[in-house]
């Protein structure tokens, strides 16, 4: 689910900074969104895992809070590249080169636990 959540919300932020203001700009907008967000909502999920019964909600605060940490760093990190050169092209693409960034660790991540997976049946 974040492989495709990421794909999505990447693929929409870079037609969005190619469309016009209007009905269709906002629809990418709400998109890509809705995709963004989708992936946060995955913690909980995670977290169950992580913290286990006794522990989810304490997980769950815990990868919120960092969640919430780097939505603030990219925020201060955005807008002063906005704000240092005024390109708005240059803000989606690094948004879409994030994306990417998150595909890639995805499948590595799927990746190691596949091998983990394969190692344990082997033994």
């Amino acid at each position: 689910m974040v492989i495709i959540c990421a794909a999505v919300s990447g693929a929409t932020v870079f037609f969005f900074m190619k469309v016009e203001p209007g009905a269709l700009a906002g629809a990418l907008l709400f998109i890509a969104g809705f995709f963004i967000y989708a992936i946060n909502g995955l913690v909980w999920a995670y977290a169950t895992d992580v913290g286990g019964r006794a522990f989810a909600g304490t997980a769950a605060g815990i990868l919120d809070c960092f969640a919430y940490l780097g939505a603030s760093v990219q925020a201060i990190f955005f807008g002063s590249v906005l704000t240092n050169s005024s390109n708005w092209t240059l803000v989606f693409t690094a948004i879409a080169g994030v994306c990417v960034a998150i595909i890639i660790i995805a499948i590595i991540a799927g990746w190691g636990l596949n091998q983990e997976k394969k190692e344990e049946k082997a033994a």
